[in-house]
């Protein structure tokens, strides 16, 4: 068996220092059957795709001058960046790969103390994601070594009070150090192993999860936010809307309450600005409410409802320069383990009209949106008022749904 002489130098981007080196050896006489080159990094302060370009740029030329085959003899990264040092030493193998060059040897990866350029993690006493490189994967992204997902509650479900929060957090190769977990932007908990199941009690509401898991190598994972209810609720997604964007409009949603008591409120709501507004149940102030300039954001507000039957919940613009923002949905949650209050369509409006315009004939639609009739203005008993209302709810004669009229569809 022939021994094989490696002549090894540091700096494997350095090509003045190999030429000058091999020049020297070639010129003296010297012989040697592999050049092997050092290639670091760190030491030689450039970024991984550089290094890789400066290191095969000297391997080519040390090729077609020398004539002798190379090899990177010796080579690292920070185990602390092991996915960066994945896509180095990659980014190095491939390209010698396909340049027919001999080999690539990691210095020293098991080291764990002292050496602070191994590709062991201290912790597990395991190869990092860095060793993965040998087994020809590369690490794009923490997402493809790593996934976390909510596995309950799920999106828009109803749960009980007292519930256990589920995450299914897997790794390709099994080095989960922690799973978090984040109830409505708040750490609720963490675990160290599986199974991901944290017990806890949450208030009758809406509520948002997430979870965040960590390796062992510090790269963290984000699950998608999860939004769920506590506790069953009414939702009333069809208000009333009159004049919105001036002080004094209104939203309207109808509503039957079976059984007087506490009751929860909840509105989403976008507003390009920040508004102000009265919240009012059945004609009785209950609040005073505040909305930030935000999108679909969520407002809370409890109440004691004392009365029972058909009601109207109205929101009144109070604001110094009026207006309101978009409501996207109410939904209302018993606090007392009351009956289901029951939307209904709004009633006790003002019928108001459009004072600058002529139109005699309007067509009359239910809020749902069925058309029910043309009719004749001077019929509905209406007087022109000063200002512009963007619907008008007039009585049904024979009692039920009642009509409305929307000044745009006025003919």
């Amino acid at each position: 068996m022939m021994i094989q002489v490696i002549v090894h130098l540091p700096d494997g981007h350095d090509n003045s220092l190999y030429r000058s080196i091999f020049d020297g050896l070639k010129k003296n006489g010297a012989k040697w059957d592999i050049i092997g080159l050092s290639a670091y990094p760190r030491w030689s302060h450039l970024d991984g795709p550089t290094m890789i370009t400066r290191v095969m740029s000297n391997i080519n030329d040390l090729k077609s001058r020398y004539g002798t085959p190379c090899m990177v003899v010796e080579t690292g990264h920070y185990p602390s960046e092991a996915v960066t040092g994945n896509q180095y030493l990659v980014g190095v193998m491939d390209r010698m790969i396909r340049n027919g060059d001999m080999g690539c040897f990691y210095w020293e990866p098991e080291s764990m103390g002292g050496y602070d350029m191994g590709a062991w993690d201290e912790a597990t006493r395991k190869p990092t994601v860095m060793m993965d490189a040998f087994l020809g994967v590369k690490h794009t992204q923490v997402s493809w070594l790593m996934k976390a997902a909510v596995s309950e509650p799920l999106q828009d479900q109803v749960a009980a009070p007292d519930l256990t929060l589920k995450a299914d957090v897997k790794h390709v190769r099994n080095r989960i150090r922690s799973v978090e977990f984040y109830l409505d932007r708040r750490l609720a908990g963490t675990l160290n192993e599986a199974p991901y199941e944290l017990p806890l009690k949450a208030e009758i509401g809406i509520h948002t999860l997430w979870v965040k898991a960590t390796d062992t190598d510090g790269f963290t994972e984000m699950s998608d936010t999860v939004t769920f209810y506590v506790g069953e609720s009414s939702l009333m997604d069809a208000p009333l809307v009159i004049d919105p964007s001036k002080k004094g409009g209104r939203i309207i949603w109808g509503v039957n309450v079976a059984e007087p008591g506490k009751y929860r409120l909840l509105l989403q709501y976008s507003a390009a600005r920040a508004y102000s507004g009265g919240l009012s149940i059945g004609g009785e102030s209950v609040s005073r409410l505040n909305f930030p300039q935000k999108e679909h954001e969520t407002l809370t507000c409890d109440a004691e409802i004392g009365k029972t039957g058909t009601m109207d919940i109205t929101l009144t613009a109070t604001g110094r320069i009026g207006g309101l923002p978009e409501a996207e949905w109410l939904r209302i949650f018993p606090l007392e383990g009351q009956a289901l209050p029951s939307p209904v369509d709004p009633t006790g409006v003002n019928a108001v009209f459009a004072a600058d315009s002529d139109d005699e004939t309007v067509e009359l639609y239910t809020l749902s949106g069925v058309f029910v009739r043309c009719t004749e203005r001077s019929q509905l008993g209406l007087s022109p008022l000063a200002g512009s209302a963007a619907v008008m709810v007039l009585p049904n004669s024979v009692g039920g749904t009642p009509y409305i009229v929307r000044k745009q569809r006025l003919k």
